[in-house]
């Protein structure tokens, strides 16, 4: 079978692909009644195969398709639908620290509603968002929960260093499942009871309010004590949820996590314990949407993300 098309001199000229092979620089698609719509037109099989330089000089003449004109004319008087924008077909890729999960779910919804078209947010430990945009993940913009992961991925040649800005710090919170206030523990020295069997954070390699934590507990000096009950998850979402699953009897997590669960009790840790996590972001070259990736940048900054930020627990920094 050869694929054809028909010229507007009634002659066809062999397209010799389907659905989507283009021809001359254009895809293989008949304007028809219902819009673009790919066709092929069945011919008598030539004597020489199209792909040979004698085949392509086969191709039989012939006369236009009956109906063609009406085809035509109906087709023309559909009304034209407007061009889908390219942000449209390729969303906005932001990579964002564990601790923005609550918080950048509800501004990328305000960012649909303000552009009217979406956005993809991916959610990780810091480290591991770094270490994947370091191997070229396509993400358009970084906001981790520290600058050092961030200048990691500047380093390695895939964020743009004229864009990395402060945004934000947050608390650390001693997290406990229950709505009983009088049995959740009031300082980190109450996790030596051994009703705490089990204690959750982030793994303080890959995770900065993971290392804050750790960090916490030393100055405390209940790390070595504690060393055996402790859980590390992969980030603070995971070690929250460690936590209200009964896997674990408390979590050391960002307040923005829990200041919006029903069910629960946290107090907020003593911030001289732990160096402030200044919360950092980054936009990145290998995405395919940086305009998208500018435009949630300036919503974060506009005084609706910025009173959306403080709403969720956060404190924001200058840029």
């Amino acid at each position: 079978m050869a694929m054809r098309r028909w010229t507007k001199d009634s002659a066809r000229e062999e397209m010799p692909s389907a659905n989507g092979h283009l021809l001359g620089g254009r895809p293989a698609w008949w304007l028809g009644l219902d819009g673009l719509e790919p066709v092929a037109f069945r011919e008598p099989p030539l004597k020489t195969p199209w792909w040979t330089s004698a085949g392509r000089h086969q191709a039989p003449r012939g006369r236009a398709l009956p109906g063609l004109a009406l085809l035509l004319a109906l087709a023309c008087n559909k009304p034209q639908e407007a061009a889908v924008p390219t942000a449209a077909l390729s969303p906005a890729r932001i990579a964002a620290a564990a601790d923005l999960s609550v918080a950048f779910e509800e501004m990328g919804q305000a960012y649909e509603q303000l552009h009217h078209e979406k956005v993809t947010l991916i959610f990780g430990a810091s480290g591991t968002l770094a270490k994947q945009l370091s191997q070229g993940a396509p993400y358009d913009a970084f906001y981790s929960a520290n600058a050092a992961f961030v200048d990691e991925t500047i380093a390695a040649g895939s964020c743009d260093a004229s864009t990395k800005a402060r945004y934000a710090q947050s608390h650390l919170v001693l997290w406990t499942r229950g709505k009983q206030a009088d049995t959740a523990p009031k300082s980190l020295a109450e996790l030596e009871d051994p009703r705490f069997v089990k204690i959750s954070i982030a793994h303080p390699e890959h995770a900065p309010y993971g290392r804050a934590a750790k960090e916490a507990l030393e100055k405390s000096g209940l790390w070595e004590k504690l060393r055996p009950r402790m859980v590390h998850a992969d980030n603070v979402k995971h070690a929250l949820q460690f936590a209200q699953t009964g896997n674990a009897d408390a979590a050391i997590v960002p307040l923005p996590l829990v200041l919006s669960l029903q069910d629960g009790q946290y107090t907020l840790l003593d911030k001289g314990l732990y160096t402030p996590v200044e919360q950092t972001s980054v936009r990145c070259k290998n995405g395919g949407n940086p305009e998208g990736a500018q435009r949630f940048a300036a919503l974060l900054q506009s005084e609706q993300g910025r009173a959306l930020m403080q709403r969720h627990g956060f404190i924001l920094l200058d840029p």
